[in-house]
């Protein structure tokens, strides 16, 4: 008798600990959810890839710096590239937003381009198929006005500074 009370206060204290860690990863995955919606545009862009041409780092610092992201309350994104020197058309693209822990996955579900001030679908993933490569990034400093993400690249790391919009 003795030893079922003992297993079970084990298994009890077992329960109670998995449901604190359940309701503090919880919390924590909600407080960065929260602390990242809303609108930012990328203000810097360095990389450590050595190996690279540097009109190619110049050119996609043109691109990221012509970057701006939306991260929505409810898991959705949009990341829009406006027309710049590398790129004459703007593009925009919406999908859904995982974060885990200090990782955010972008899943892009649709593409469009703008021209003229329109904005046009060229295409869209059609059965829960993705059409799109995943865009992986881990955030490495976040504060309420500016994030820095970086994504690993085969020959390096992309480091992007971004801030947040003023409303």
């Amino acid at each position: 008798m003795l030893v079922s009370n003992y297993f079970k206060r084990i298994i009890n204290k077992r329960k109670l600990s998995f449901i604190v860690m359940t309701i503090l990863f919880t919390a924590i995955m909600t407080s960065c959810e929260k602390d990242i919606t809303g609108e930012w545009t990328v203000v810097d862009m360095k990389t450590d890839i050595k190996s690279a041409p540097q009109l190619l780092i110049d050119r996609a610092k043109t691109l990221s710096l012509a970057t701006s992201y939306e991260f929505s309350s409810d898991g959705n994104f949009t990341l829009i590239v406006t027309k710049n020197e590398v790129e004459n058309i703007g593009r925009k693209h919406k999908g859904r937003m995982i974060i885990n822990s200090k990782q955010l996955t972008l899943d892009t579900d649709s593409l469009f381009i703008e021209n003229d001030g329109i904005w046009k679908l060229i295409e869209q993933n059609e059965f829960n198929t993705s059409a799109f490569e995943l865009i992986k990034m881990k955030i490495e400093k976040q504060t309420p006005k500016q994030i820095i993400l970086s994504e690993q690249e085969k020959s390096g790391i992309i480091y992007y500074t971004l801030h947040r919009k003023k409303s």
